[in-house]
């Protein structure tokens, strides 16, 4: 990869998931839908992007200064992404079905961050689509605020 990608004045968006089995062949492909949901929103209200969705794991996440330096979206269980569980402990709850599906944000802070899981493969597709559908807009607004303060 060469290194003008990484130097780039548009931060990245990591949207991470865990370096699991069970989040390599659930999580990653919706984390995808994700990407092409973030791409859509800035297409329709930007001029130019603020960020550059990517998906990454969690150990990638915690190794790499250039993905830590701005907004976050953690998308997995705590039980198989290491940066859900820290943000589980962190992030207040948003939005929450009986613990059974769950959006933590927090999007007043100098970096927005968000975390959400669903138990199973049908929650989880219910909660990305809760995510897509009503919290993705505030978040890239507030993602696009802290662009404009750069």
């Amino acid at each position: 990869m060469s290194s003008d990608l990484w130097d780039n004045e548009i931060d990245f968006l990591p949207i991470v998931v865990g370096i699991h089995l069970d989040a390599e062949m659930h999580d990653r492909p919706r984390a995808s839908r994700l990407i092409e949901a973030v791409r859509r929103w800035q297409h329709a209200y930007c001029d130019e992007p603020i960020c550059r969705p990517v998906v990454v794991t969690d150990a990638l996440y915690f190794t790499s200064e250039t993905l830590a330096r701005g907004g976050v979206i953690s998308f997995g269980r705590p039980s198989v992404n290491a940066l859900s569980a820290s943000l589980a402990e962190q992030l207040p709850v948003v939005y929450s079905r009986g613990g059974r599906i769950v959006i933590q944000a927090d999007l007043n802070g100098s970096i927005p961050r968000l975390c959400l899981w669903g138990e199973g493969r049908r929650r989880s597709d219910e909660i990305l689509d809760r995510l897509i559908d009503v919290e993705l807009d505030e978040f890239l607004r507030a993602m696009a605020a802290r662009a404009a303060l750069i």
